[in-house]
């Protein structure tokens, strides 16, 4: 899923009624070395242009992000400073210069954000890609995917960083309460990475290049640190009276709408969840020095997310499908192009199988790529996926074959040594073209 790189979800928030609050005080994976960690007088390096994948995106179209000046941090309310300089000493980093937060109504926020994102979401590339999901079948047909994201961005995010402009927006006030003061700690701990260890530029590139699995993962880690440090501040900092007021309104936020399916809602909630255990197996790792030393060496997948024990040796295969666009016919045309990864693959399974088994037939995912294509009325999809061991290739083979007519999907499996492609389809005549032009049995 590509996202707005600046924008923070309730899930942060919703995950202290989870019980982390009587969590321990650590962040994501295993192993051992680590890199020293920023100093206070010094920023780390930038990170560099990331390599582009296997073939680039040829639909990708992002407009470039805006840039202003940042807001003046002269007369800091006593609040944001008192709440900075308490992030600072739990991420064991100090500001290169202040933050000026902007505190806003949840109304006010909606229509900023909402706003933003809609001229941020390019309307052909999003169309596309949510017919080819619609196609593939995990969300339902006749969802407005660009609709559901605006639902989405225009309802469930309660602040953001916009490394560009360096905006922090949250909902609050001047006399905030724990939950807004939660929400803020949060916000600040992504301006104070960003300053230290300048994620924004890779974030950003990931994005306008459409590098979809680095950019879920790279979101994943800055997502887990900022859900880390914010849930030790208040651990530290509030009292046991403020954080049950903050468990009880985070549980209390009101549901997101019924637009938005359930597929998009767990993508967006995975960088809150994983990222979060990602982040505290570094800390095990090697401490705050290990999450520094993440930012400057991002994990390359969802898959090292999931299993920090992988990154940062495993690295992705990349995986090419070729455009079939004039060998399908001279109406057809390329709508959508994506790499799926091991999350992207266990939350498809997930909608129609049981959780365990949809983890363990994604858990060994080597890399993947798909492309879509429609004639205006009918689409196909050739999904392709490469596994570490051939029992790996043979256990995803036989979920999705498990899967596609409980998800009501048109569909066909094909495997051959460790790889495995689906065939997805629109109706059974499109199948059969796909299937002719793929050499496909």
């Amino acid at each position: 899923m590509r996202r707005i790189a600046a924008a923070r979800g309730r899930a942060a928030a919703a995950l202290l009624a989870a019980g982390l609050l009587l969590a321990a005080c650590t962040r994501s994976s295993t192993s051992s070395g680590s890199a020293p960690s920023a100093s206070a007088g010094s920023a780390a390096p930038a990170a560099g242009r990331p390599i582009v994948s296997a073939q680039p995106n040829p639909l990708c179209d992002y407009p470039a992000p805006s840039t202003a000046a940042p807001p003046s941090p002269a007369a800091l309310p006593g609040y944001v400073q008192r709440i900075a300089g308490q992030v600072e000493q739990v991420r064991d980093l100090k500001f290169v210069h202040p933050v000026a937060p902007e505190p806003v109504t949840q109304e006010q926020l909606n229509e900023s954000l909402r706003s933003q994102v809609e001229q941020q979401l390019p309307k052909d590339l999003v169309d596309g890609e949510g017919q080819a999901w619609m196609t593939i079948g995990v969300i339902p047909r006749g969802t407005d995917l660009r609709a559901a994201l605006l639902d989405y961005y225009g309802s469930q995010i309660l602040g953001y960083y916009d490394t560009n402009t360096q905006r922090l927006v949250f909902v609050g006030s001047s006399t905030p309460n724990a939950y807004q003061q939660f929400v803020l700690s949060h916000e600040l701990t992504h301006a104070l990475d960003d300053q230290r260890l300048r994620f924004g530029p890779l974030a950003d590139d990931l994005q306008q290049t459409c590098q979809d699995e680095r950019s879920s993962a790279f979101t994943a880690l800055i997502e887990g640190d900022a859900v880390s440090n914010s849930v030790r501040w208040a651990q530290r900092f509030l009292t046991q009276d403020q954080l049950g007021q903050l468990n009880q309104e985070a549980t209390e936020g009101s549901p997101p709408p019924a637009t938005i399916p359930s597929f998009v809602l767990s993508l967006q909630s995975f960088p809150y969840t994983a990222g979060l255990s990602f982040v505290r197996a570094l800390e095990q790792r090697g401490g705050e020095s290990a999450v520094d030393a993440a930012f400057r060496s991002p994990p390359l997948s969802t898959e090292q997310i999931l299993h920090p024990s992988r990154y940062p040796s495993d690295r992705p295969i990349p995986v090419v499908v070729p455009d079939l666009s004039s060998h399908l016919g001279p109406q057809w045309r390329l709508i959508d192009q994506a790499q799926p990864g091991e999350d992207w693959l266990r939350l498809m399974l997930a909608l129609h199988l049981p959780e365990t088994q949809a983890e363990s037939a994604a858990a060994g995912w080597g890399g993947a790529e798909y492309r879509a294509w429609s004639d205006g009325t009918h689409s196909a999809v050739l999904m392709k996926t490469v596994w570490d061991t051939a029992p790996d290739a043979g256990q995803f083979a036989a979920a999705v074959r498990s899967w596609l007519p409980q998800a009501g999907t048109m569909g066909e499996v094909e495997t051959l040594d460790g790889t495995v492609s689906v065939l997805f389809a629109s109706d059974a005549p499109t199948l059969q073209r796909l299937e002719a032009v793929t050499g496909a049995d």
